[in-house]
């Protein structure tokens, strides 16, 4: 009797043993590239748990304390294996296996790099959160993209085969960044096959498309960013409809004779006008109080007719105008900094320019100091001449 006592004990605690070891329960918060969540729960241990955390053979934590963990840097199409090992500060220990992966789904997470024919007719993703990156010069069409329903924006660079955007007419901006690019594509003729993110594009690249003729098809917001660089482009009157940009770049549109299908108001980050040699005033841009940034590089301005608004800039560069007699035109009288940075006003190379007395009231608002540069124009005044209303024209 003493015997089955005994041994009844002997069980009974090896029970209790058994049902209050540690044991550690993994969870999958969550997968998403490039990031993926897990969770733990750690029951059976006394005092402070530290944990050690490996995927896929490596060490990613020594000694965690936490019980949630991204993992950063995680790649679409892939299978992962990890541990968790927990050590509590009794000497307790245990670990648990976990797993997760990123196959099989329909959306490509960050940016998708497309650099063959083939890998658009082997394309069957529906969205990708990213960019989409299309660079290659064997890709003549996009057509088996047509799965493609959304997109966090787009890249087209050196396609030289490709002919027209057809295969994703039916993409849309997702969250996130909005903006095109199409650039260095010799025979890119017709965009009309994104004409859906017309109007919900914020920031529109078009550079180096020397047959694209017809801006249908792409468009951009209010308060948005618009780069048009070296295409064939004699007329803005595609963008009449906004009234309102952050950033505005032309360079190398020798058809261009005026902005004035534009009509702009408010402040404006970047204004850059380059290689425009047959535009002969600013209209356009009448409304506009603030520029922080004002370059016009090789106009065929006489004058600054257009910017009647402007009161305000930080950095101002004007070069190689050879039509520019004088400054009028404005009525600048205020030079800010930029995070500390003092203003700059750099004037040089304008073959006839003699006259600077529009800017004399920018001149006198702030010490430019070794960020006032004149030099090769008709004439150079000083900063303390173009301060002068006696002085400033020659």
């Amino acid at each position: 009797m003493k015997k089955v006592i005994f041994l009844f004990v002997i069980l009974l605690f090896v029970s209790c043993s058994k049902d209050d070891s540690p044991s550690l329960t993994i969870n999958i918060v969550s997968v998403t590239p490039p990031n993926a969540t897990i969770s733990w729960t750690f029951n059976g241990a006394d005092g402070q748990t530290r944990y050690r955390i490996f995927l896929d053979g490596e060490l990613i934590e020594d000694a965690y304390s936490g019980n949630q963990y991204t993992f950063e840097n995680i790649f679409n199409e892939i299978v992962y294996n990890g541990t968790v090992f927990a050590i509590s500060e009794n000497g307790d220990e245990t670990f648990e296996d976990f797993s997760f992966s990123t196959q099989g789904s329909d959306i490509w997470y960050g940016d998708y790099r497309v650099g063959s024919q083939a890998d658009i007719n082997g394309f069957d993703y529906a969205e990708i959160t990213g960019t989409l990156v299309v660079w290659a010069d064997d890709i003549t069409d996009l057509t088996g993209m047509s799965s493609l329903a959304r997109i966090g924006g787009l890249d087209i660079i050196g396609a030289n085969a490709l002919t027209s955007l057809d295969g994703i007419s039916n993409v849309t901006f997702g969250p996130g960044y909005g903006g095109i690019v199409l650039r260095d594509c010799p025979n890119l003729s017709d965009v009309s096959g994104i004409a859906n993110l017309a109007s919900i594009t914020v920031s529109l690249r078009l550079q180096d498309l020397p047959l694209l003729n017809n801006l249908n098809g792409v468009g951009i917001t209010n308060d948005g960013s618009l780069y048009i660089l070296d295409i064939s482009l004699s007329s803005l009157d595609h963008f009449q409809e906004i009234t309102r940009l952050k950033r505005l770049q032309l360079e190398g549109l020798p058809n261009l004779t005026t902005l004035s299908p534009l009509n702009l108001s408010g402040d404006m980050i970047y204004v850059n006008l380059r290689d425009l040699p047959n535009l002969t005033n600013l209209n356009g841009l009448n409304s506009v109080a603030v520029i922080d940034v004002l370059d016009l590089y090789d106009l065929g301005i006489p004058d600054l007719e257009g910017l009647d608004s402007l009161t305000s800039v930080h950095d101002v560069d004007i070069d190689d105008c050879n039509q520019l007699t004088n400054l009028d035109g404005t009525i600048l009288s205020n030079a800010f900094e930029i995070d500390n940075r003092r203003p700059r006003l750099r004037i040089r190379h304008n073959d006839v320019l003699t006259d600077f007395c529009g800017f004399t009231a920018l001149a006198n608002s702030v010490d430019y100091g070794n960020f006032y540069q004149m030099g090769g124009n008709a004439y150079n005044p000083t900063e303390a001449q173009m301060e002068s209303s006696t002085e400033c024209s020659q």
